[in-house]
């Protein structure tokens, strides 16, 4: 099934905006649904090095969204646990969040970008493109989803468990750092 630059693009920008509005909730994750059309002509194209490479780099770049979100909630707990003051917390928390939506968007418009760029370079590639970035969404997504339920859960359950919290930030953190560095094996 061969697409129009212009349509591979709207798939694209369909795509990124599913993982943008699953990635921030902390409602249910549903993973993205590709045409069959698409997929199927995919198992037939060859993804270009470049655009696995830009996947390696969007791996990184969450990467290094997850370990600064590990050292921001570890930083508002350790906070919270000397001043006990939940309206500072809760604020630090909010701020926290709105700075983690912005970088997880500017992340997925900017592999967006560069997909579309891609694709208008390898236009023989569009649905092997499209597949990979379906996987990878859904991922970035689940991840993301998962954060925003970590965070949602630690303003609701703090004083319950304010003693043990840098260490289940620590180690949340570093069970997402090990799913990044697992997902991307099928490239």
């Amino acid at each position: 099934m061969a697409l129009t630059q212009e349509a591979f693009e709207a798939h694209i920008d369909t795509m990124t905006q599913n993982t943008l509005t699953r990635g921030i909730s902390n409602k249910k994750f549903t993973p993205f649904v590709l045409a069959s059309e698409i997929t199927t002509s995919a198992a037939n194209e060859e993804l270009p090095e470049s655009v696995k490479s830009d996947f390696e780099a969007s791996k990184t770049d969450l990467t290094s969204l997850t370990v600064q979100q590990k050292d921001d909630a570890t930083s508002s707990v350790e906070s919270y646990q000397k001043t006990n003051n939940q309206s500072s917390f809760d604020k630090e928390i909010d701020q926290q969040r709105n700075k983690n939506i912005e970088s997880f968007t500017n992340q997925q418009n900017k592999l967006a970008n560069k997909l579309k760029a891609a694709g208008a370079k390898h236009p023989g590639a569009q649905n092997a493109i499209l597949a990979a970035y379906s996987v990878v969404s859904d991922f970035f997504s689940m991840i993301g989803n998962k954060i925003a339920e970590f965070f949602g859960n630690l303003v609701r359950k703090i004083s319950a468990w304010v003693k043990k919290a840098v260490e289940k930030v620590g180690e949340f953190f570093s069970n997402v750092g090990s799913s990044i560095a697992s997902a991307f094996s099928f490239l």
